[in-house]
């Protein structure tokens, strides 16, 4: 989450907090929705791939519990 915060452009918090908007509405308004759209896609191939892996090794230690 953070990298994907940190990818955002410094401007969008600094028109903001021109707006007279706290720090803490800016990111949660404008820093934070766009931070989601970066981050949500790559964390949802991990969680896949975990769950994938897991059967996987559920699997091969079944195997090797019955042999």
């Amino acid at each position: 989450m953070r990298s994907s915060i940190q990818s955002l452009s410094k401007e969008q918090l600094n028109a903001k907090l021109a707006m007279g908007s706290t720090l803490g509405q800016a990111y949660r308004y404008i820093l934070l929705p766009d931070a989601y759209q970066i981050i949500v896609p790559p964390m949802t191939s991990e969680i896949l791939n975990l769950v994938k892996n897991s059967s996987v090794a559920f699997t091969i230690g079944l195997v090797e519990m019955a042999a």
